[in-house]
């Protein structure tokens, strides 16, 4: 073996663009060579040359910015064109009106890293250094704040969770062992067995910071798992798959390895040659998650139909990422639940003649029912399950009056379940009964009865997980109730949220909305219409596809049409 073969075997480069090169196919299959500039910094420049270019690679978020300086001035010079139009930017670096180029504040020599949304992260490459470190720089902050002392160090984490994508594993027992192929240049890359590692970004010192397990094959890491002794077992999280939430299945699960730790259930094991994994969150909650590997999932549901349990619903694997700009992207919610069981829904058909409402007695009730008219219409054009499944409501007349109105003028229809309870106060105090009467019998220490609730109150939801329940607080004469969480821990009554009508409305627009797609949104709301400024606050209709909407479950939403 020559010598130059012989480095290039245990050159920690070399390693790293060889198992690079195995975790992503599609770079390997594309790469071409990367030479940096003639005084580009040691480490940098023989990080590059390892691992090369790729259209596949330079796809990903991660590494749209070509790793040269003169692609990295270019795209901050237009970013500081667009910094500079305002005038706080223009102060806070000291630049005039009409300036041109880069301000003085810059790194002399950087290479642009990330041109996010709220900092740019850049190498500072004005020493003479071999492993520059990456600093960032906003509009407002001019002075460079150090990210990590290690650009080398970053860019080998963003490789490596690049190569693997979704094939991650946050949940593993500490302290397994392996060897470590990139030491000492990376010592956050741990082999602890065949197609099964740990990334760990911050094995360094001066941090401390737990990985995350990496696995080539769905396969491979269910069998690693499945060879751990029960301690280890219970510890490894199931990789990304396609997840069902399943009520009603026996304590005893044929075909799969079963390990208890105190309340908690893990198991795994074979079915038809396809590994099925069962987690279980504690005692209180019905529902058990079964995933397997997207493409074997209907081998799941016929074996979870074989035990007579009951899919509540069913989620696709991951995220998905939708590309924005030449250097930007946007990550989407997880994909819609797909409600189980699924058949094809009837024919709308007007809802039923009823007895309508009574009138409005305040100019606010008018308002409410206007409004709750228009989200009623957007149901109807938009989701055909809404008529099928609508009732209508009637709630006493000594019930509170925005509560009344609302559900009087909306009506009722189980596409708003399981994330709303019906409004009528007889069945949900009734639920409300058994869920402590059950939460009772399975902790002799929990003390609280229906006597120590609210006088008066509806139910609002039921936490699937088992954490507990939310009811309204009508205790007192509000128009609009405030919304209060049981739990089933310790019996603690908590203040949730300060509006009944407003969570049940926003709901209700999200219930409408749902076959559009959907991302957080953090930046200013854009202009249009509010359509609902009573019901649903902030909640902007900017054209017939895409809308604003304050999700009351999660943080702020951007939807738009598919």
């Amino acid at each position: 073996m020559t010598q130059a073969r012989r480095t290039r075997r245990t050159d920690p480069f070399e390693i790293l663009a060889r198992i690079v090169g195995d975790w992503f196919p599609q770079h390997a299959a594309g790469r071409t060579p990367c030479r940096l500039e003639p005084d580009a910094p040691a480490q940098v420049a023989a990080l590059w040359a390892a691992v090369g270019r790729s259209p596949a690679l330079e796809s990903q978020p991660a590494f749209a910015v070509p790793p040269l300086r003169e692609a990295g001035r270019r795209l901050m010079e237009e970013i500081c064109a667009e910094w500079f139009r305002r005038p706080g930017p223009r102060e806070a670096w000291g630049v005039a009106r009409g300036a041109t180029g880069l301000p003085a504040g810059l790194p002399a020599r950087f290479r642009v890293v990330d041109p996010g949304d709220f900092q740019i992260e850049i190498t500072d490459e004005s020493r003479d250094v071999d492993d520059p470190p990456l600093v960032a720089v906003d509009d407002l902050h001019p002075r460079a704040r150090l990210l990590d002392p290690s650009y080398v160090g970053f860019t080998i984490t963003s490789l490596l969770v690049t190569a693997t994508g979704r094939r991650e594993v946050t949940q593993h027992p500490r302290g397994l062992a392996g060897d470590r192929p990139l030491a000492p240049l990376y010592p956050g890359l741990l082999r602890v067995a065949e197609g099964i590692w740990i990334v760990e970004p911050y094995a360094r010192p001066g941090f401390s910071f737990p990985g995350h397990l990496r696995f080539e094959t769905y396969d491979g890491y269910s069998a690693f798992v499945a060879r751990q002794p029960d301690d280890a077992f219970a510890a490894c999280g199931a990789p990304p798959g396609h997840l069902f939430e399943v009520t009603d299945l026996p304590a005893h699960l044929p075909g799969l390895r079963v390990v208890r730790h105190g309340n908690r259930l893990a198991g795994l094991g074979q079915v038809d040659g396809v590994w099925i994994w069962a987690r279980h969150g504690g005692l209180r909650s019905p529902v058990i998650e079964i995933s397997v590997d997207p493409a074997h999932r209907e081998v799941a549901a016929a074996w979870i139909r074989s035990l007579k349990g009951r899919i509540k619903q069913q989620f696709g694997p991951g995220y998905r990422t939708v590309k924005k700009g030449p250097y930007t992207w946007d990550y989407t919610l997880p994909e819609h639940p797909i409600r189980t069981p699924a058949p094809p829904p009837p024919a709308p058909h007007p809802p039923a003649a009823v007895q309508p409402p009574a009138p409005a007695r305040t100019p606010e009730e008018a308002a409410i029912r206007a409004e709750a008219e228009a989200l009623r219409r957007l149901l109807e054009r938009s989701e055909p399950q809404w008529s099928a499944s609508w009732r209508p409501v009637r709630l006493g007349r000594s019930e509170p009056a925005h509560v009344r109105v609302f559900w009087e003028t909306l009506g009722w229809s189980d596409l708003l379940a399981p994330d709303l309870s019906p409004p009528e106060r007889a069945g949900g105090r009734a639920a409300v009964r058994a869920l402590l009467e059950n939460y009772a019998a399975g902790d002799p220490g929990f003390r609280l009865r229906p006597k120590d609730l609210p006088r008066a109150y509806r139910l609002v939801s039921v936490d699937e997980q088992g954490v507990g329940f939310s009811i309204t607080d009508e205790s007192s004469a509000a128009p609009d109730p405030p919304i209060v969480t049981v739990l089933s821990e310790d019996g603690r009554v908590l203040p949730e949220r300060p509006s009944y009508v407003r969570f049940a409305a926003a709901l209700a627009l999200l219930a409408a909305l749902r076959g559009f797609d959907a991302r957080p949104h953090r930046g200013r709301p854009p202009r249009g219409r509010e359509p609902f400024p009573r019901l649903v606050p902030g909640a902007v209709q900017v054209t017939e596809d895409h809308w604003l909407v304050p999700d009351p479950l999660a943080e702020q939403l951007l939807v738009f049409r598919r």
